[in-house]
């Protein structure tokens, strides 16, 4: 299996020398894989996004980094050392959770303190690196405070000091935005960039929500049924999914069953078009093409020349429908059509464009370029037996 192998940092033996480093890691529960055979590695500074659907074996994986659940098979490397049998309160991690987990008793210096008292460093000189981090997340003057004080926001705030006052090289953190509503979630999200950014934290972070990772990440490794189906920046998973799932599941996506007929065309019911350069992930001419519902554009159904200048081809890539709904969105207008198998279509039309815009009942064809596409197979198992394209397993991902 071909394997992505970006330039590493190296230490002084000539080895590969990485902030962390996931290989061949497995967790069972009796015959249930958990996780399965999950292996990564980035370089110091990257911000790795776990994302993936509840019960992915995301939360599982970081778990296993951070050392309180033992994996059954594989090992981790922080810094060119195995910490796979490292007790958790010895790995050096920074890890902040969902819940803050702030001591009630004690004040907001005094639980951002805690970790390196029990470092073994003098109160006093804990105090005064606490009142640094909480300088960094711009809450120096609660200091005082306890921790029912503050509002959901300001506790995060605490627990990502407490987590980063000993300037962890590694920062992991599981769902640390949940709980917090939508503005405070893009507040945070800014505070955690720009502070893993000046301490220059390798970040593992776990979410579900697509946008969060997309918004956040350097990488992020898209789980399913507890393997990573593709790991990768944001716009290769946006515009280059690999299998149906990522296409599925990262933004809004139109899934097309097709056959890729050898001679520069493709199709499917009612359609047939120029296929996509990027068609090498189908074996045996099968597959699926994946369009995005803004690469795609309405033009009336009995205008076949507007559709082949809409698709920009000699060939008008385009299906037929019938428009049953158009939806107003603010910054654009949403018409969902229905093709004439059956399958639902989502067209994205600029605000800007509205006068293009058609109405309920119209019969219209549904237009694309071939550059805008994307051919991947139709299942896992396919994807797997293309080859080296699409190895998932073993992947080192570069940082920043």
């Amino acid at each position: 299996m071909n394997q992505a192998q970006p330039t590493a940092h190296r230490d002084d033996q000539g080895g590969e020398q990485f902030a962390l480093r996931v290989d061949g890691v497995s967790k069972y529960y009796g015959s249930q894989a958990a996780v399965d055979d999950v292996s990564f590695a980035l370089e110091p500074g990257t911000f790795l996004t776990m994302l993936g659907p509840s019960g992915s074996g995301k939360t599982t994986t970081l778990s296993m980094i951070a050392g309180f659940t033992a994996q059954d098979r594989g090992s981790i490397t922080v810094a060119g050392r195995d910490i796979s049998s490292v007790p958790p309160h010895k790995r050096g991690i920074g890890v902040v959770f969902q819940n803050y987990a702030l001591f009630p008793h004690l004040t907001v210096e005094q639980n951002v303190a805690f970790p390196l008292e029990m470092e073994g460093m003098r109160r006093r000189e804990a105090l005064v690196k606490a009142r640094e981090a909480l300088e960094m997340v711009e809450l120096g003057n609660r200091a005082k405070h306890q921790p029912k004080q503050l509002s959901g926001g300001q506790q995060q705030r605490v627990a990502l000091a407490r987590a980063v006052v000993f300037e962890p090289p590694l920062l992991l953190m599981d769902e640390p935005l949940g709980a917090l509503d939508k503005r405070l979630r893009t507040q945070m999200q800014i505070e955690i960039m720009r502070i893993s950014r000046n301490l220059g934290s390798t970040v593992v972070y776990v979410t579900h929500d697509q946008e969060e990772a997309l918004v956040m990440s350097d990488l992020i490794a898209v789980y399913n049924n507890g393997s990573i189906e593709q790991i990768g920046s944001s716009r290769d998973l946006y515009e280059t999914p690999r299998t149906r799932f990522v296409a599925d599941f990262i933004g809004e996506s139109v899934l097309l069953p097709c056959t890729d007929f050898g001679d520069g065309t493709c199709g499917g019911a009612g359609w047939r078009g120029d296929a996509p350069s990027r068609a090498a992930y189908t074996p045996e001419g099968r597959g699926v093409l994946v369009l995005r519902p803004e690469d795609l554009a309405l033009v009336p159904e009995d205008d076949g020349a507007a559709a082949a200048d809409a698709a920009g081809a000699e060939r008008a890539n385009s299906i037929l429908g019938v428009v049953t709904d158009v939806i107003y969105v603010g910054s654009a207008l949403i018409s969902l059509v229905e093709a004439r198998d059956g399958r639902e279509l989502e067209v994205r039309t600029p605000r800007s464009e509205a006068a293009l815009a058609v109405r309920r009942g119209d019969r219209v064809r549904v237009s694309w370029r071939p550059e805008n596409a994307v051919i991947v197979p139709d299942d896992m198992e396919e994807a797997r037996g293309v080859g080296g394209e699409l190895a998932t397993r073993q992947i080192l991902a570069p940082g920043r």
